[in-house]
């Protein structure tokens, strides 16, 4: 999905967010409806997500430190 932002603040879907995170699509809603994953609606209804909002979740290979 391209909205015109730059990598880290472009809205992501759930889908996108499940390859990045490693879990299933589903996972990723439970997680937004439980509070721990931020999201925006659209007007549609579907959810969308920060990848700012969810650095803290991926996965980074052993000794490699978070920025």
């Amino acid at each position: 999905m391209k909205n015109g932002n730059n990598n880290l603040t472009r809205l992501l879907t759930s889908g996108e967010v499940a390859s990045l995170l490693g879990v299933t699509r589903e996972r990723v809603l439970q997680l937004a409806r439980a509070g721990r994953l931020r999201c925006r609606r659209t007007p549609g209804g579907a959810r969308r997500f920060l990848r700012t909002g969810i650095e803290r979740f991926i996965p980074r290979p052993p000794g490699r430190p978070r920025k």
